[in-house]
């Protein structure tokens, strides 16, 4: 029964055919990289998000630690006269 089958696709249509599943082939293996490119940058965003939310908070801290410092610096300098 199978044989029958094929005998009734020509060798354009094999050919054909042959080309379509080839070029399935490619298309997913791109979609498949693509998707692991893409993986990979949220993953990699999701890391770099930590490093600027940590590295903000840092910012924040000495921000703080400089506001301290520049008013006990301008309370020093009412106290003690020039």
């Amino acid at each position: 029964m199978a044989s029958e089958v094929l005998v009734t696709f020509t060798k354009d249509e094999i050919e054909h055919y042959h080309r379509e599943s080839i070029l399935k082939h490619e298309l997913d293996t791109q979609s498949r990289i693509v998707d692991a490119k893409r993986k990979a940058l949220r993953k990699n965003d999701e890391k770099w998000q930590k490093v600027v939310t940590d590295k903000d908070a840092k910012l924040a801290d000495i921000t703080a630690e400089n506001e301290r410092l520049r008013s006990q610096v301008a309370e020093l300098q009412r106290v003690i006269p020039n």
